[in-house]
């Protein structure tokens, strides 16, 4: 009832609308799922794309249907924002009805599929793009060209001055979840454009100068790799926007080498020098953190999620923040809640 008073008064101009208030035209959009299913229903293999992971949390077990491919990508443009990104909450793999997408796009915060503000943590914005493209190859849908395009629109004006995507959650320049390695190996994604996805990008490619906005991403990842003893070391999960330092993001998140979010990194960085292979700096900067991970990997093959910065011992902390050596000190919500031990960097070493 709430937010029917909202919409009615939004239309007589006695209140703003949600920030994320989309226009509802149901009879198009019943008209076009019939029609979208009628000629594209016989795709059935799902895409393997940043936004896959999402997509797998929900109903991981059902059966695919015949139409299911196309099912998630209309699905994708329904939770996509005003502003052009998508937030972390919705439910791709549901034939919603008049109702329920009614509530998707006046954003009802009671409805249990309701939409989130735009946001790049776990593969948000640019796994949909991804996902998106590779629908579009198949279809060749205006309207999922449309989605792309605004959402390639919501990554540049998202970009900070010093060339760094952060995350909702802390205001850093963000590492971790996918943020910065993601949104950079969509843009050389677009920019070389190899398997033709994005062919239909070629003139907004120049409008947005995308090649700018992907030499400040590259340059703020150098210039954020940590240093130490006059060596270049690897990443933290967040940066500090002004000092570029490492900086604290959840209680038990602290400021250290972050061993798989560099892995991330190393993984953009080789396909960076896949088709830029004189890059000199860029070479640098992935040999310097491979020799890192290198020297900093434990007895059993494994390493720490985080380093310490200075004595390089694997460190954990629980959600007071207070950081030990020891495990053990942990309790059992975040000792078996969380990732403090990976064997990432093998493909490297």
């Amino acid at each position: 009832m709430k937010s029917f008073l909202r919409y009615l008064l939004s239309l007589f101009g006695l209140e703003e609308r949600d920030s994320l208030f989309k226009e509802f035209d149901y009879r198009f959009m019943s008209n076009r799922w019939k029609e979208l299913k009628d000629d594209y229903g016989h795709i059935t293999e799902i895409p393997k794309t940043g936004v896959s992971k999402l997509i797998k949390r929900q109903n991981d077990d059902a059966d695919l249907s015949a139409d299911e491919v196309v099912l998630i990508a209309e699905n994708i443009r329904h939770y996509q924002n005003p502003d052009g990104g998508w937030g972390k909450r919705g439910h791709f793999r549901k034939e919603f009805n008049k109702e329920e997408l009614k509530n998707i796009y006046q954003n009802n915060k009671f409805f249990d599929y309701s939409r989130g503000d735009s946001d790049f943590d776990n593969n948000c914005t640019w796994g949909h793009i991804e996902y998106l493209a590779e629908v579009h190859y198949l279809t060749q849908d205006e309207l999922f060209r449309d989605s792309i395009i605004d959402g390639v629109e919501y990554i540049v004006e998202a970009q900070h001055e010093n060339g760094s995507w952060e995350n909702k959650n802390h205001p850093h320049i963000t590492f971790n979840d996918g943020v910065m390695p993601g949104v950079m190996q969509l843009l050389h994604k677009i920019i070389h454009n190899t398997d033709n996805r994005y062919d239909f990008l070629d003139e907004i490619t120049g409008e947005l100068d995308l090649q700018k906005v992907y030499d400040k991403g590259l340059d703020i990842i150098l210039e954020t790799q940590i240093v130490r003893d006059g060596e270049l070391r690897i990443w933290a999960q967040q940066h500090d926007h002004d000092t570029l330092e490492p900086v604290w993001g959840r209680s038990y998140e602290m400021p250290a080498y972050a061993t798989s979010e560099s892995v991330d990194v190393l993984e953009f960085l080789e396909l960076h020098l896949s088709t830029n292979p004189d890059d000199d700096r860029v070479q640098e900067s992935f040999d310097s953190a491979v020799d890192f991970l290198r020297e900093i990997k434990q007895d059993d093959g494994t390493w720490g999620r985080f380093h310490h910065l200075e004595d390089l011992r694997p460190i954990f902390a629980d959600r007071d923040g207070i950081i030990t050596y020891d495990i053990e000190d942990l309790g059992d919500e975040r000792r078996y809640g969380y990732s403090w031990f990976n064997n990432s960097a093998d493909k490297f070493i």
